[in-house]
């Protein structure tokens, strides 16, 4: 009686302490996105432009993703109504480029990214801290260093695309890139935030 008593007591324990330890880890961990599109994408593909305009395109809609995320964030955060203003434009233009990516690369297979990388979460999770003026510099630096990189990246793959509608589509959004890169640039000027 007392073994079966002492078995129950320690398999309890035993079932706690598994718990605890899987609540602890935060079993299972969420994984990147962006690295989660990448390894989808290397999986299916296994022509080398294929896998170049894959990555091309994870790399464009993360970045896109971001810049979505970082528009939101000026229009609930930033003190000044252009620059929330601002933002709700890029949101616009960035989330209806983004749905017309989405429907190119369904049709061709293409993985993706559902969320930002954890890299820019802990940008957007800093700048979301900001307050005021802070928050208007920081936001500013972080959007245009970030467009500055998005065009670079599209300016060198562009002409290495071989899909003839996702090369159209990286040439307008490469329009759009240049065009919210000088608004927010007017926009840093005209306002003073530097």
């Amino acid at each position: 009686m007392h073994y079966k008593k002492r078995k129950t007591s320690i398999y309890i324990i035993a079932n706690i302490i598994i718990a605890i330890g899987i609540q602890a880890c935060d079993f299972p961990q969420k994984k990147d996105s962006k690295k989660v599109a990448n390894m989808h994408n290397n999986a299916k593909f296994h022509n080398i432009n294929r896998e170049q305009e894959a990555h091309f395109l994870v790399e464009t809609s993360e970045a896109m993703l971001n810049q979505i995320y970082l528009a939101q964030l000026a229009k609930k955060n930033s003190i000044q109504a252009e620059i929330q203003q601002t933002g709700e434009t890029i949101e616009k233009e960035y989330t209806k480029s983004l749905d017309t990516l989405k429907e190119i690369t369904t049709r061709r297979i293409i993985t993706l990214p559902t969320d930002i990388s954890f890299n820019n979460k802990k940008v957007y999770n800093k700048l979301n801290e900001a307050i005021a003026e802070d928050f208007d510099k920081a936001y500013f630096k972080i959007a245009l260093k970030s467009h500055e990189s998005m065009i670079h990246l599209s300016e060198k793959s562009i002409s290495q695309l071989t899909d003839t509608t996702v090369k159209n589509w990286a040439r307008n959004n490469l329009e759009l890139l240049q065009k919210n890169l000088n608004l927010l640039t007017s926009k840093q000027k005209t306002l003073a935030v530097n």
